[in-house]
């Protein structure tokens, strides 16, 4: 079925898993475009459907597969809370670049150490998602300082740290042309203001 005829709308009014099988096929067809594919994770997010849950971690673990699908379907995962929480510290530790996001991103306030560790370290390269996943809970006085630290060393200390780009390919803190030292300074405002965080880090 092309996407033209796929009812995304209607699907996510009605809540219709009986979809959810036909949008796991279509959201990995390499023809996709990032517009389409958009679509396709915002209705499986909203689905939240369980039997979505492997193939989609599937889809992550496979390093073969291109980074902006591993991302999208990490994202869809975070969104629909299918994270297994355990196995985070250890994917931080061992996983590639894209599963290290992940498991970042993911992390709550249990994890405060392990994010705290890297949101001290505006040099490390999963700076940006650190400092993105204390948008929540992180209310101590402690993480403040590191949220406006961050702030202030996005618009005054260009690092080495490369936020990841968006899975969407084109709406994204770090768009064509955008810096990394803007893509941080994006990020920690949006922590401050506690708003909508872009799904860049996904």
């Amino acid at each position: 079925m092309s996407d033209a005829r796929i009812p995304y709308t209607k699907i996510r009014d009605a809540q219709d898993r009986s979809w959810t099988e036909r949008l796991l096929s279509r959201f990995g067809a390499e023809d996709l475009e990032g517009d389409q594919r958009d679509e396709i994770a915002t209705t499986l997010e909203i689905l939240a459907d369980p039997r979505a849950e492997a193939p989609l971690a599937a889809i992550l673990a496979d390093r073969a597969r291109p980074e902006m699908l591993r991302r999208a379907a990490a994202w869809i995962l975070r969104s629909s809370g299918a994270v297994e929480r355990g196995t985070l510290p250890a994917l931080l530790r061992d996983g590639d670049r894209v599963e290290q996001s992940h498991a970042l991103l993911a992390m709550d306030y249990g994890y405060a150490e392990l994010v705290a560790a890297i949101a001290e370290a505006p040099g490390h390269p999963l700076h940006c998602e650190a400092i993105q996943t204390m948008a929540w809970d992180f209310e101590s006085p402690r993480f403040q300082t590191l949220k406006i630290a961050a702030l202030a060393h996005a618009d005054g200390v260009p690092g080495p740290a490369t936020p990841p780009g968006s899975w969407r390919g084109s709406t994204s803190e770090r768009g064509p042309g955008r810096s990394p030292r803007r893509a941080r300074a994006a990020a920690a405002r949006a922590v401050l203001g506690r708003g909508a965080l872009s799904r860049a880090c996904a």
